[in-house]
């Protein structure tokens, strides 16, 4: 493509009034929206200069920028003073613009507070310790040893619990799980049953 063909196109492209028009239309409608101020920058220009308003006032230009600002961003600046040249106003809004971003990726990477969660989780561990220790004979109980019927009427002569040989407490607040029918484990008689219940007491 020769020079004076390139120039050609410029000019056709210029002069063409409806596309400069329609450039001001979108001008109106313009808006950043979730675009980086960046990205809509070069758009913004872009379409500024279709509408042939690079010659315009800066006040002008800088009202339709204004305009098509994301909320977050105008917000930032609203108590920032503004330069009085269009492009003094678009470094402004490319500097504030680009730590708005630098904020949101930080929050995004530092995830949620991990302080009260240490906090909460340190109580628990204490109160769980406490009742184990308070409570060390239930959460050890393990199911009552197989007896003989003897076994079971001398526990009820001496008035101790039937299941595990013990007073001060029935059946029905004992610890231990319902004895099961041994296989080839040795049945307690009553002898043995004397001597287990003499040793628990020592403990």
């Amino acid at each position: 493509m020769t020079v004076e063909g390139l120039i050609g196109q410029l000019r056709a492209a210029y002069d063409d009034n409806d596309a400069a028009e329609r450039a001001s239309r979108k001008l109106n409608v313009m808006r950043q929206g979730t675009k980086s101020f960046s990205a809509f920058l070069a758009e913004f220009d872009r379409t500024l200069l279709d509408a042939g308003g690079i010659g315009w006032a800066d006040q002008v230009k800088k009202t339709f920028l204004s305009n098509c600002l994301s909320y977050d961003l105008q917000t930032a600046i609203v108590a920032t003073p503004i330069p009085s040249t269009y492009r003094g106003y678009c470094t402004l809004l490319q500097t504030v613009s680009a730590n708005l971003e630098a904020l949101q990726r930080k929050k995004k990477d530092k995830g949620p507070a991990i302080g009260y969660r240490a906090e909460a989780s340190t109580a628990p561990e204490t109160m769980d310790w406490e009742a184990t220790t308070t409570t060390v004979a239930t959460a050890q109980a393990q199911r009552a040893q197989w007896v003989t019927p003897e076994v079971l009427e001398r526990r009820r002569e001496l008035e101790q619990c039937i299941r595990c040989g013990k007073q001060g407490h029935m059946i029905r607040q004992c610890a231990l799980l319902k004895a099961r029918r041994p296989r080839e484990k040795k049945v307690i008689t009553a002898s043995t049953a004397v001597e287990d219940v003499s040793e628990e007491e020592k403990e």
